[in-house]
């Protein structure tokens, strides 16, 4: 199975899916990666052999961080479109997020992967420190319940980005992400999971 990631900014894709995208890889699924801008280029691909996403499948926008919205969203869809990559399973921004790239990357994917260009469910993740400042709630409908192995392959991948993580109490840090994969986890009566918003899944 063929898994892609559509994030904004390198480190949004280990806050928001990196332990679903580290289940995906031990289960044989090739996980692929488009990032936004085009910052931290050794910090990410770090952060990929750990979670274990392909070197392979890997593209970017090259987009001003932060300034998503002064170029035109249909240079990020056609992007997608053209990208020889077909995935099974997308995973991409909660469009409801407050941060402006994060909302406009989402609505990119929900247009390149139309049907009938393309059958791929697409999944919204929470993204720490931008989803629960939104102007709507982040309501989960899916959940991929992780081991302890993939909760530290996840904040493993983050330590990456070092310059990114915060001190406590703010959420973005390896503290942070252990109690949202244990919160989300509880909500199941599993130890571990991360929570998702079902956007299109075609049955």
């Amino acid at each position: 199975m063929n898994v892609l990631c559509v994030v904004a900014h390198p480190d949004d894709e280990v806050l928001g899916c990196g332990g679903a995208l580290a289940k995906h890889a031990e289960a044989g699924d090739t996980v692929g990666i488009c990032y936004g801008t085009g910052n931290y280029l050794d910090e990410r691909a770090a952060a990929r052999q750990i979670i274990g996403a392909s070197d392979t499948w890997v593209a970017c926008f090259m987009l001003p961080d932060q300034r998503f919205d002064t170029r035109p969203l249909l240079d990020m869809t056609q992007l997608l479109e053209s990208w020889s990559f077909q995935p099974n399973v997308v995973y991409t921004h909660n469009p409801d997020d407050l941060n402006q790239d994060h909302a406009l990357t989402a609505k990119a994917v929900l247009t390149a992967f139309r049907a009938p260009h393309s059958q791929a469910d697409i999944l919204a993740f929470e993204t720490l420190s931008s989803t629960e400042f939104g102007p709507a709630a982040f309501q989960p409908n899916h959940w991929e319940v992780l081991t302890w192995d993939q909760v530290n392959k996840k904040t493993s991948a983050l330590c990456c980005y070092r310059s990114e993580l915060k001190p406590y109490p703010h959420p973005r840090n390896v503290p942070g992400v252990k109690a949202q994969a244990r919160w989300r986890g509880q909500q199941i009566c599993q130890p571990y999971a991360e929570a998702f918003r079902i956007l299109r899944s075609i049955r």
